[in-house]
């Protein structure tokens, strides 16, 4: 991409658009469970199709560039993601509205936010230099969010194979990593 790459933010937005569909796929898996998926998916392919007619209408009719022509592309996709998908789950599992958002969007927020301000501040103060700022960005927020999900996120019985196996803080016979318990996600 580098200086004369002149749309930097259509990476934004698509990313954008595509973070909420991946924050969706459980919900999907859930209701594909309780075979409840059917109109999560029509909405999901009305909401293709719009997309592709708002970009056919911005960049053929209106002539419009990259940056818009991604915008169009990602909001019918952002509403099917972030508006009907997670009230029709709601609404199929019989659980409140803000809990799920709380859950699903406060939780991995808060999570990527050390990261993301990492980033941030390397390529801000390196700002001409895009790789090392990278590398340095990265570097810093691994070191703050390895504590963060070792004490969050990663499951105990993970936590226990990995102290046996590569601290060897505890001696045990040797064993295949167990499964993880799944804990309750809503």
């Amino acid at each position: 991409m580098g200086s004369r790459y002149e749309t930097a933010g259509v990476v934004a937005v698509l990313t954008i658009g595509q973070t909420a569909a991946v924050l969706q796929l459980p919900a999907l898996a859930i209701l594909a469970g309780m075979n409840r998926h059917g109109r999560v998916a029509l909405a999901s392919g009305i909401g293709s199709m719009a997309a592709v007619v708002a970009v056919s209408i911005v960049v053929g009719v209106m002539k419009k560039g990259l940056l818009p022509a991604a915008v169009a592309m990602t909001a019918p996709l952002l509403a099917v993601n972030i508006v009907y998908c997670p009230f029709y789950t709601c609404r199929a599992i019989d659980l409140s509205v803000m809990q799920f958002f709380k859950r699903t969007l406060l939780s991995p927020f808060l999570s990527t936010l050390p990261l993301a301000v990492c980033l941030a501040a390397a390529r801000w103060f390196l700002r001409d230099h895009e790789k090392i700022s990278l590398v340095v960005g990265c570097a810093l927020g691994s070191a703050i969010l390895l504590p963060i999900y070792w004490f969050s996120v990663v499951p105990p019985s993970l936590k226990n194979w990995l102290t046996d196996r590569i601290w060897g803080l505890r001696r045990r016979p040797a064993t295949r990593l167990e499964e993880p318990k799944v804990e309750q996600i809503f």
